[in-house]
């Protein structure tokens, strides 16, 4: 949904033996992160700019290879890419106010072959951009165009039940992630009301036509908020964002198991937060050895909070790490093994220095990273390799 500040997803797909296909960010307001170096430096020559979801990727010698808004795919030359019959990459299917808008995501085993997976949302606006609340991807091929790439498929829609044909996308969620399978190869997933859809992605392509669908028992209040999975693949967390819900505001952050080899989204959650308790929970992720869980909630403040998932009552374990003036923020693991907060507007990303110690040990850092001319939206990455 729209939002009056700035925001940035930024979707990381990594390798299975490397991280330095996180080495480039671009996101936000032309904003812009280097990690091949020891500590993260600002890059000012991407031509990104967008209120929320975006992504990037690097090849595994750690050269950029694309990103995207979900909307405007641009090349490794910061061009725009074209689809093989010359069109240009624009007008695609996410959308500028989508929590999770775009997400790439490798195939396992070819290294020319890359999916676009776009979320939208049903809002207007005053925009050109085109307005389709569904989920879609888009076939890249890297070897095209000299290894610039280009568009040889898409917009796929995923949208429609295959087994019912019910049209669903106009309730479809703002939300997606994907996460490494126990064969080698890719779930994405995504969530529509109270059923999940895992897609599984093999050395064929996307098997589009056979999702694994999972009905949980919650019904989401709100199509905004981010899906994450956590690093080994065992936990899910999903923020109900709902912002004008109750005097404080807020959804709730659920918690789910997950099944790596069949696709399967347990039917029993754990509700980590209630309504006009902490407030409206928007960004997720979890510390890179999945044994903590971390929130950002919003009600007039910008506030995170962890939660210990080694401890027999998770919701209980939860303490405040950070209380400080801002809208709501992206959460995002980095392939350090930090986690970054990003507040619309900011020239700085707030940093976890230490994401898998306990809450009393936690080092938070408010202007961690300097954006330089670049201001931060909300961020996020696929998580699986880091």
């Amino acid at each position: 949904m729209r939002n009056f500040f700035t925001f940035i997803l930024l979707i990381f797909v990594l390798n299975v033996y490397s991280q330095k296909e996180a080495n480039f960010w671009y996101f936000g307001e032309n904003a812009g992160l280097d990690f091949s170096t020891a500590e993260p430096r600002a890059l000012s020559n991407g031509k990104l700019s967008t209120d929320e979801g975006c992504s990037s990727i690097s090849n595994s010698d750690g050269d950029l290879l694309f990103y995207s808004d979900g909307i405007t795919l641009y090349n490794s030359n910061h061009e725009i890419m074209t689809f093989t019959d010359g069109r240009l990459a624009t007008s695609l299917e996410g959308n500028p106010s989508s929590t999770q808008s775009a997400l790439f995501v490798p195939n396992p085993t070819n290294k020319n072959l890359y999916y676009l997976f776009t979320v939208g949302t049903n809002f207007v606006g005053n925009a050109s951009y085109p307005v389709n609340p569904g989920f879609n991807f888009y076939t890249i091929d890297l070897s095209l165009n000299g290894g610039l790439g280009e568009v040889i498929s898409g917009p796929v829609s995923l949208d429609t039940n295959p087994y019912t044909g019910e049209d669903l996308s106009y309730s479809w969620s703002e939300k997606v992630t994907a996460v490494q399978g126990s064969c080698g190869s890719i779930w994405v997933l995504s969530v529509v009301e109270n059923h999940f859809f895992a897609y599984e992605i093999t050395s064929t392509g996307v098997n589009n036509n056979n999702p694994v669908i999972s009905r949980v028992f919650y019904n989401l209040t709100d199509k905004r908020g981010y899906l994450k999975v956590s690093p080994d693949g065992s936990k899910i967390a999903m923020a109900d964002y709902n912002e004008g819900f109750g005097s404080f505001g807020g959804g709730s952050l659920v918690l789910l198991d997950f099944d790596i080899n069949t696709g399967v989204v347990s039917r029993n959650i754990k509700r980590l937060t209630e309504p006009n308790t902490e407030g409206a929970p928007y960004g997720v992720e979890f510390s890179q050895q999945s044994n903590k869980l971390y929130v950002s909630t919003f009600n007039n403040e910008n506030n995170i909070y962890q939660f210990d998932l080694t401890k027999a009552d998770v919701a209980g374990s939860k303490a405040l790490i950070s209380s400080q003036t801002g809208y709501r923020s992206g959460l995002q693991l980095g392939p350090n093994g930090k986690i970054y907060n990003s507040i619309p507007g900011n020239p700085f990303l707030g940093v976890i220095e230490n994401p898998d110690d306990d809450a009393s040990e936690i080092i938070y850092i408010n202007n961690g990273i300097d954006l330089g001319t670049g201001r931060a939206t909300i961020t996020t990455f696929y998580t699986i390799f880091f």
